[in-house]
């Protein structure tokens, strides 16, 4: 009985083992294909952000013709949540922020709600 519980140990040692012995393996072989491939993926990021900043470009241009009605939209959204008429709302500028994430979060729970 001692000598089946022996050979169950050393199985399950050498299966252990083996495993250690694979995943070591699989490791470097990933680390060396971020190695190999970590120039391929800067290209794509270079051409990927280029992209992004041409359709940022158009959406300002955009953006710039239609001032007068964000303004409008502005003005009558905040004219129905104050509940004042809109000639009584001065607005003097409006000015992106570029991380508003707590403005966007509030909104979908809002509309989850």
């Amino acid at each position: 009985m001692l000598e089946l519980f022996l050979e169950g140990l050393k199985v399950t040692i050498f299966a252990m083992a083996i495993v250690f012995v694979v995943l070591t393996i699989l490791m470097y072989i990933i680390k060396l294909q971020t190695i190999c491939l970590k120039n391929v993926g800067d290209k794509e990021k270079v051409k990927n952000i280029d992209e992004e900043i041409i359709r940022t470009s158009e959406i300002d241009e955009i953006s710039l013709e239609n001032d007068k009605e964000i303004v409008a939209a502005i003005a009558a959204a905040l004219a129905m949540y104050m509940d004042t008429p809109v000639n009584s709302i001065n607005i003097k500028s409006i000015k992106k922020i570029k991380n508003s994430l707590d403005w966007r979060k509030s909104g979908i729970k809002s509309i989850n709600v």
